[in-house]
């Protein structure tokens, strides 16, 4: 995910990394500062983190944090379902013609729930009734 390079001036030995920041089973740090992902993220839970990562040689901690933020982006995972698949609807028989005899309602949940899924732009197939029909 990203590496942390840190500088000890007096170089006394090893460095050590430390993630500060409550972040669950989600990110850790490395010895070597490396900062991994431990399990996978979802845009739907959460859509940002905020690490913070110290370094240490020891006996002296770093006096500034290191503070590194993460935008999680979305994926399009799920496809888009219809609230209700069947529908049954009546319409009179002298309705003028251009009538919306049915609306459909959709839902997606890679989508903010205010944001609206965008309208179909494909080819419209238009159906008649004919006299014999039943």
């Amino acid at each position: 995910l990203l590496h942390l390079q840190a500088v000890d001036e007096d170089d006394m030995g090893g460095l050590f990394f430390t993630l500060e920041s409550e972040v669950g089973d989600y990110f850790a740090v490395t010895q070597n500062g490396d900062v991994v992902l431990k399990k996978s993220l979802d845009y739907e839970t959460r859509q940002g983190w905020e690490l913070v990562v110290t370094v240490s040689d020891g006996e002296r901690t770093a006096e500034e944090p290191a503070v590194i933020a993460v935008k999680v982006k979305a994926v399009n995972e799920y496809s888009p379902s219809f609230v209700q698949n069947n529908v049954y609807f009546e319409i009179r028989e002298n309705a003028p013609k251009g009538s919306t005899i049915v609306q459909l309602t959709a839902g997606d949940r890679d989508r903010d729930s205010d944001e609206p899924i965008l309208p179909w732009h494909g080819k419209v197939v238009a159906f008649q009734v004919e006299d014999d029909s039943v």
